[in-house]
């Protein structure tokens, strides 16, 4: 059931922002609208999300639901635009944002290409077929033939902060992860990169992409991959360029306009870059509501809204603070020396 409660009446035409989820990890992403000056219309499946409580307006449905969800806004009366919809969560919701901006005309990327993100063998084709460089794969179902390429990583097709992914070094380990886990009946096999690996985030706005920070991901040992800590700026920091140029591409080819994209990449002995993985996401490692913020001065998440709204920001940094004064940037222009060196150096540590 589908319940709306509205906190006042204002005769001034609203300005509206989508917030889609309104849990706890939610409220850096609610709190950055309102503070970018956008009536916050909330959507949960609880009436006690804490993102629910400081929302303008409230939508009790699960994020699921997306057409239901859509049926609502059509039956309102908003005195307003809704100019952006985002999401600070994953997968599912990520199909709903797609989902709410094509039926609302609000640049994202297409509703059609949600599962080129969702199902890892169609990103990984995707990639592919784009000149991504990314780990050679290939797929195991229980027909298939046994699996001869070890080591290699394991993982479902679908799936969220490494549930299931294992490394596999050899035929016994394969077949006893098969036995473990009797409800995956289709995996991605994909070549093992030994090295490090980095996270890049950054914003898409009308279709390009430019980067706010490289962090070197520390994990546990082999077989599992548990993040352990993101320290900024990055040991591969003079990569950048080539790094972002590889964000762009994604952009390109998944037809991103406007959305945050995160992606990890392992780069080999030989200084290889692979990507492993890309999501129109803030991700959930504190690197977009803490790190950034910290080292920049700057809030990603006010900045994703404006952009995606064009309202005054070409998507892009403004208020970015130095010691002494304040300077005025847009990251169409060539600034990134404050983002390919910055001052600061910042740990974050999962305890």
């Amino acid at each position: 059931m589908i319940s709306i409660f509205k906190k006042k009446f204002r005769k001034k035409q609203l300005k509206c922002f989508i917030s889609v989820g309104a849990g706890i990890n939610q409220l850096p992403l609610i709190i950055a609208g309102k503070e970018a000056g956008f009536h916050v219309i909330g959507i949960d499946q609880s009436t006690s999300s804490p993102g629910l409580q400081i929302s303008d307006i409230k939508i009790q449905e699960s994020i699921f639901n997306y057409e239901d969800i859509y049926k609502t806004f059509e039956e309102m009366l908003i005195d307003g635009k809704i100019h952006a919809v985002l999401t600070r969560s994953y997968g599912e919701a990520i199909r709903t944002t797609a989902f709410l901006c094509e039926k609302l005309f609000i640049d994202y990327f297409p509703y059609l290409r949600v599962d080129d993100f969702i199902n890892k063998k169609r990103m990984k084709t995707v990639f592919q077929q784009n000149n991504i460089p990314t780990p050679s794969f290939n797929t195991f179902t229980p027909k298939s033939k046994k699996n001869n390429n070890f080591p290699c990583i394991v993982k479902p097709f679908s799936g969220h902060a490494k549930l299931n992914v294992k490394l596999i070094n050899n035929e016994k380990e394969f077949k006893e992860y098969i036995k473990l886990n009797p409800e995956i009946d289709s995996l991605l096999i994909e070549e093992y990169i030994a090295g490090d690996e980095i996270i890049a985030l950054g914003l898409v706005s009308s279709g390009k992409f430019s980067m706010y920070s490289l962090s070197d991901k520390e994990h546990t040992p082999p077989p599992y991959f548990v993040d352990v800590k993101h320290v900024s700026p990055s040991k591969f920091q003079d990569r950048w360029d080539e790094i972002e140029d590889i964000g762009q591409k994604i952009a390109q080819a998944f037809e991103i306009t406007s959305s945050p994209l995160l992606f990890e990449i392992r780069i080999d002995k030989n200084g290889k870059l692979f990507v492993i993985e890309a999501a129109p996401e803030f991700g959930g490692e504190h690197i977009a509501d803490i790190m950034i913020p910290e080292m920049l001065k700057t809030n990603i998440m006010k900045n994703a809204i404006k952009s995606m709204a064009d309202a005054n920001c070409s998507g892009n940094l403004n208020d970015v603070k130095n010691d002494n004064h304040t300077h005025f940037i847009k990251l169409t222009n060539l600034l990134f020396s404050r983002f390919k060196n910055p001052s600061k150096h910042v740990v974050i540590k999962y305890i």
